[in-house]
């Protein structure tokens, strides 16, 4: 990632204004279009339940409550879904574009690299889909723009990191490990001494009485989630560690036989849904007594969940391709059918070749070019001292901490969940090479001349 405080960052700059007003006007046909492609919108159970709490206004806090009240401010100027999505999706690509601008410094190769990436799944079929995932994915990409217009001005980008930050937690509650992050950079941007340390307490000191305040105001409703989460590890400890199940006797007896069958065990608890007839006291009995007593056995079965979301040999739930059957009356436009169908037969056949699946349906290199890219900003920083580097450092450690999250939170190996960073680190990997490869023309260019 460049140092792109350094180049002519204007949104329009002069000499480029005609071209950056056609590529604008590209990008809004390329959000148009898919719009109307995918109207009113890609909905799992998960995006219908929350329609649903839109439109009866009783929330829970299953799933962050954010996305269905703004769902359901939408509804009430007289919007519905498709409205939001044309919203979203708006935000969605000009995102992605301005992300890319800022990275390449001119809107040509910025552009090149937006049709790319769109033209690639999944990312079309996520601008469309009503889930947590895509709203965070479009927090990256505005959070990116930010902080990099901000790259000159440490503290102000400090700040947008720990806004965008904050604003991630409402939409998936395992953002809160960016939390810590964000708090550590306001700390250190603005020059503080150890005995300041408390101010790295800041994020989260405001989002929580923000958080309490909104579920106070639309009166969620408070649903065992840890719980089901409890569940799904002890299950998974009894079915891989057997000797480790005599210390968990309920969960041995009771919540592994409710998974019992053949196949993947991390791809069947999927298809179980989350209310279970489990014993809440006695889980939670269990569960200590596994962190206090297997702690190893506890920590593999977080280690190979988080791995098999990593695999390169299978992705589950790649993205949707419509409503599925709903008792809410929603149904996919007839109108663009054939053009929708299209679309995902092409995706099913480049899904079809090994290597394009690996980069496109695997998070896995993007992961570890994640992890090498910050360890490498990081060992040069550390050389040269330019603070280039340790920006570069400091905004890719958001996406891989929101890999990390999932070591904590993730029961099932769906793609959804980490493609908010495989996507930011897409978008950088492809805009850094569209920026050295027009640099290298015009060198190339201007050396002939």
């Amino acid at each position: 990632m460049p140092d792109t405080h350094r180049i002519e960052t204007g949104p329009f700059p002069g000499r480029n204004r005609i071209l950056e007003g056609a590529a604008v006007a590209v990008v809004f046909t390329i959000n148009v279009f898919l719009w109307a492609t995918f109207r009113p919108a890609l909905m799992s159970p998960d995006s219908l339940t929350q329609y649903e709490e839109a439109a009866t206004l009783v929330f829970s806090d299953w799933h962050p409550p954010l996305p269905s009240i703004m769902l359901s401010a939408v509804m009430h100027v007289g919007g519905d879904i498709d409205t939001l999505m044309f919203l979203q999706c708006m935000a969605f690509g000009f995102g992605l574009y301005l992300l890319l601008r800022e990275i390449t410094g001119h809107p040509v190769p910025a552009l090149v690299s937006h049709l790319l990436l769109v033209a690639l799944p999944p990312l079309g079929f996520y601008m469309m889909t009503f889930w947590k995932d895509s709203w965070i994915a479009v927090a990256f990409l505005w959070g990116g723009i930010l902080g990099l217009r901000a790259g000159g001005a440490p503290k102000l980008a400090a700040g947008i990191g720990a806004l965008a930050s904050i604003l991630a937690c409402f939409v998936r509650d395992n953002a809160a490990m960016l939390l810590p992050w964000s708090g550590f950079l306001l700390w250190k941007c603005f020059g503080l001494r150890a005995r300041h340390a408390l101010v790295m307490l800041i994020p989260i000191l405001l989002y929580l009485p923000a958080r309490a305040g909104i579920y106070s105001a639309f009166h969620i409703q408070p649903l065992n989630k840890i719980t089901t989460l409890q569940v799904y590890d002890l299950a998974a400890v009894c079915h891989m560690r057997p000797d480790v199940a005599d210390l968990i006797p309920y969960s041995r007896d009771v919540v592994a036989p409710i998974f019992a069958g053949p196949g993947d065990f991390f791809e069947r608890i999927f298809f179980y849904g989350f209310s279970f007839p489990c014993d809440q006291e006695k889980v939670n009995r269990d569960y200590r007594t596994l962190i206090m007593h297997a702690p190893m056995a506890f920590l593999g079965v977080k280690l190979a969940s988080f791995s098999n979301v990593l695999s390169w040999e299978k992705t589950t739930l790649w993205h949707l391709e419509g409503l599925g059957n709903n008792r809410l009356g929603l149904e996919m436009n007839g109108s663009m059918e054939p053009v929708r169908n299209l679309i995902i037969e092409y995706s099913h056949v480049l899904s079809q070749y090994r290597w394009i699946r690996i980069l496109l349906a695997t998070h896995r290199p993007w992961f570890c070019l994640n992890a090498g890219w910050v360890l490498c900003a990081l060992i040069l920083y550390r050389k040269t001292g330019k603070p280039e580097y340790g920006r570069q450092a400091a905004l890719l450690t958001f996406p891989l901490l929101y890999y990390f999250s999932y070591l904590a939170t993730s029961p099932a190996p769906d793609f959804r969940y980490m493609y908010p960073s495989t996507l930011a680190l897409q978008a950088v990997t492809v805009a850094a090479l569209a920026r050295l490869a027009s640099r290298r023309a015009t060198m190339r260019i201007v050396s002939n001349s």
